[in-house]
């Protein structure tokens, strides 16, 4: 079952590398483009029925098969409709073999525990995290910690390096973090605490936060690495997109003071970024865009 997973995969690949080739113009343009045109992507396409059972192969294989059938293909395929689509594979703790970890993933990796209702599936959607410290003088701890030892981060990393040895740079494979650092300081700490911190002692919060930039820098480091980008020539596509789901709960003062300068950051660290920006204070946008 192996041997005809992988054999479909590499038909696949080599049947899309000229469609992406011609994409990744798309990408181009849109990364380069001052004026930022909106990017549609046409997500139901159905996917053909004659392909062999994924059941028995590699965690790698099995993912990058389901991607090819859901992400990529459909992509290429919603040109014919007239929209320009991104046919990009999402590096994610898919590839870990345990429960995903989904918006915790990041936490995870500091050593974190995530625990899951016992009435729903095991799925990062549904479960919370044991926060890892409880107040400010403890961030030394989160410091220290070497995230390169995770073992849930060195199974992402060991799919990684199969995936990209299977893809061959035929599909790109973009930058992509399940949380960014607003977020993933919120789970650190525990989110009642981390609002009750950003009300009361913001430059404490400010800390957290940049604390969380730097190890998830060192955690996707080793992702793209993996991927490809130290280690062989495959095609890693620039830029990312943030998407802070607890932005709302801030008030537009501290989300200038100490939330926009971590997405600069990060657009100084990919190239560009594609923010979310989750408020009801619309001035926020010329901040942004500023």
């Amino acid at each position: 079952m192996k041997t005809e997973i992988r054999r479909f995969l590499e038909d696949e690949l080599d049947a899309l590398e000229e469609s992406v080739k011609c994409a990744i113009n798309d990408i181009d343009k849109f990364w380069n483009n001052t004026q930022c045109p909106e990017l549609k992507i046409w997500a139901n396409f159905p996917a053909p029925d004659d392909i062999p059972d994924p059941a028995s192969c590699t965690v790698t294989e099995r993912e990058l098969y389901y991607q090819i059938m859901r992400y990529v293909r459909p992509a290429l395929e919603s040109h014919k409709y007239g929209s320009v689509a991104v046919p990009m594979l999402y590096p994610h703790d898919r590839y870990y073999t345990g429960p995903q970890f989904g918006t915790h993933f990041l936490a995870v990796v500091l050593g974190a525990e995530v625990f899951y209702p016992k009435d729903t599936e095991r799925i990062g959607w549904y479960s919370w995290v044991q926060p890892l410290i409880d107040n400010k003088s403890e961030f030394d701890r989160v410091r220290d910690i070497d995230v390169s030892k995770s073992p849930a981060l060195q199974a992402v990393t060991k799919g990684l390096e199969e995936m990209s040895e299977i893809v061959r740079g035929r599909i790109p494979i973009t930058n992509y973090a399940p949380t960014f650092p607003l977020d993933f300081a919120a789970d650190i700490i525990g989110h009642f605490k981390f609002y009750e911190m950003a009300a009361e002692d913001p430059e404490a919060a400010f800390e957290l936060v940049y604390i969380c930039l730097c190890k998830w820098q060192e955690i996707m480091h080793l992702q793209q690495r993996a991927a490809g980008v130290k280690l062989a020539n495959h095609l890693l596509i620039p830029g990312t997109r943030i998407s802070d789901m607890i932005l709302s709960f801030f008030s537009p003062v501290n989300i200038r003071k100490f939330i926009l300068p971590y997405n600069k950051k990060m657009a100084e660290y990919y190239g560009s970024c594609v923010v979310d920006i989750d408020h009801k204070d619309t001035s926020l946008l010329e901040s942004y865009l500023e």
